[in-house]
């Protein structure tokens, strides 16, 4: 949601049928995947798209369905994983890619 030029965020989780917040905040994600959101509008004609957020490598994705092949577009650049900012790849190549940094990151996350 957009108020006064800043973007508000209230991110709503399903649980048992219910609908409750779950957390609150993080605009500086929500503004990333409104420009990633609409550049995949205009160039692909992609409507619908969810997003991959995996906070532990401080990375989120949108991902879309393309004749039934997942493509995740990252809205940040993953150097470990030689992933760029706005380039579409394809799920099976992306996920791969992350496991070398999720591995490096095991010995730094809290157990």
């Amino acid at each position: 949601m957009s108020a006064g030029g800043r973007v508000h965020v209230v991110v709503m989780r399903e649980k048992g049928g219910d609908w409750a917040p779950a957390s609150f905040g993080n605009s500086a994600l929500i503004e990333l995947v409104q420009t990633h959101r609409e550049a995949l509008a205009s160039a692909r004609g992609v409507r619908s798209v969810l997003l991959i957020d995996i906070p532990a490598l401080h990375t989120a994705f949108l991902g879309r369905d393309e004749s039934g092949a997942l493509f995740l577009t990252p809205l940040q650049d993953v150097e470990d994983a030689k992933l760029r900012a706005g380039t579409p790849a394809r799920a099976a190549d992306a996920f791969p890619a992350l496991a070398p940094v999720a591995i490096r990151m095991e010995g730094l996350l809290p157990r």
